[in-house]
């Protein structure tokens, strides 16, 4: 499960992902200790000029706060619609080694009866499989406006529509004298229920920002997250981590 609370941290070209430090008291006798990083998050350089397409995901979203822990979730963006393909990844049996190239996965294969009337059971029928979804940005000529993905509710199998907007409202943090307000807010189309939000920090000085923070990210509580837990957590995540990294490569490309 990830924290409902959550900083990103910038490592490097890479990401940290973090429980957000709870607010400082005039109590304290000295500052808290940060939390540990829980989980590590790779971003593939980006080479626009290079006439070669890599077929390597933008983004993975590993198991623990290690390069080398197992793979939870790929993000891999399209140069031409600008949609995101996300995937999500099996647990990866205990036994196996967290090297995700030696982890073996199977597609799911429908039971059926043989020739002589017997049912006949397929040994993987009851494993995990991989899961597909696509972010798609939609909105205006010149500016997109909002991104939007399905997630089928693991209970009721009935497939439900969120969607990533901007926003101007009071989602406001202060970390280490850096004030940001206003953000991203996702919206589950079914209810009309705003069920995360984030607000990123933007570009700035190690001397202003020394813990290189990227962000905030945080699931609200309440009926609107009814039915929404695991793989949903991770879908809203990858959705607003291929949001952030596709602006902060327009960025960049403008730029130079």
């Amino acid at each position: 499960r990830f924290p409902k609370d959550i900083t990103f941290f910038r490592s490097k070209s890479d990401i940290l992902l973090s429980p957000s430090a709870p607010a400082p008291s005039k109590n304290d006798l000295k500052p808290l200790p940060p939390p540990p990083h829980l989980f590590y998050i790779t971003i593939q350089k980006d080479n626009p000029t290079s006439p070669i397409s890599t077929s390597r995901p933008d983004i993975i979203l590993h198991s623990g706060p290690e390069k080398a822990s197992t793979v939870l979730s790929l993000a891999k963006f399209h140069s031409v619609t600008q949609a995101t393909d996300i995937t999500l990844c099996p647990p990866a049996p205990k036994s196996t080694s967290a090297n995700f190239s030696r982890t073996s996965f199977s597609l799911p294969i429908q039971t059926g009866r043989s020739g002589s009337g017997l049912e006949v059971h397929s040994p993987t029928k009851d494993r995990p499989t991989f899961k597909f979804e696509v972010l798609t940005p939609s909105g205006g000529v010149f500016t997109t406006e909002k991104y939007s993905f399905c997630h089928t509710l693991p209970r009721t199998q009935e497939k439900e529509r969120f969607e990533w907007k901007y926003t101007s409202g009071p989602f406001v943090r202060t970390v280490e004298s850096t004030t940001e307000s206003g953000g991203l807010k996702l919206i589950r189309s079914s209810t009309g229920d705003v069920v995360a939000v984030y607000a990123g920090l933007g570009p700035s000085s190690r001397a202003s920002n020394p813990s290189r923070v990227m962000g905030m990210f945080r699931f609200l509580t309440g009926e609107g997250m009814a039915g929404l837990e695991g793989e949903f957590e991770a879908l809203a995540i990858m959705s607003i981590l291929a949001i952030v990294e596709r602006n902060r490569r327009i960025i960049k490309e403008h730029k130079q």
